[in-house]
């Protein structure tokens, strides 16, 4: 059984009718009204040139990932010079991590400083000179006396 398409002439197989037939324009009109349901996301885009048009949202996230270039429907060329969520996280974790480790280091350092303070302080209160380290029965009378430029810390 063949299917017989209203547009080619039996009689001469593999050629159209010449002129269409009647109604032919109205096929055409109804064609060119075509429209068609898309079940994706869609994301509005700008060119450099100031059109919006949709692209997909996936196809969208691929451009910015790679940073390709895409031309607009007027023709234009563009392409993503921004950073995409991720990169900006990853940036973000970076500098958390950078500000952590600053921290940690100065906490060692702050417990390295009270460590010798503590040191000096003990070893003042034994009799034994901060400056020159030799033991003396009354420290402050030698400090005042051999080391007269001497200005010890503040208490805290």
């Amino acid at each position: 059984m063949s299917v017989q398409h209203p547009d080619y002439d039996q009689s001469r197989p593999g050629r159209p009718i010449l002129g269409g037939g009647p109604g032919r324009q109205r096929e055409e009109e109804e064609k060119s009204m075509a429209s068609f349901s898309y079940t994706e996301q869609l994301t509005i885009v700008h060119c450099t040139c100031g059109i919006p048009f949709a692209i997909p949202e996936d196809l969208n996230q691929q451009l910015l990932a790679a940073k390709k270039s895409v031309y607009c429907p007027l023709g234009h060329q563009w392409h993503y010079s921004g950073k995409t969520d991720a990169e900006r996280l990853q940036e973000e974790r970076q500098r958390h991590q950078a500000t952590k480790d600053l921290l940690a280091a100065e906490e060692r350092s702050h417990r390295a400083t009270r460590g010798a303070l503590t040191k000096t302080r003990a070893r003042a209160a034994n009799g034994v000179c901060p400056c020159c380290h030799r033991h003396f029965a009354n420290v402050e009378r030698h400090v005042k006396s051999k080391h007269p430029d001497f200005v010890p810390a503040a208490q805290p």
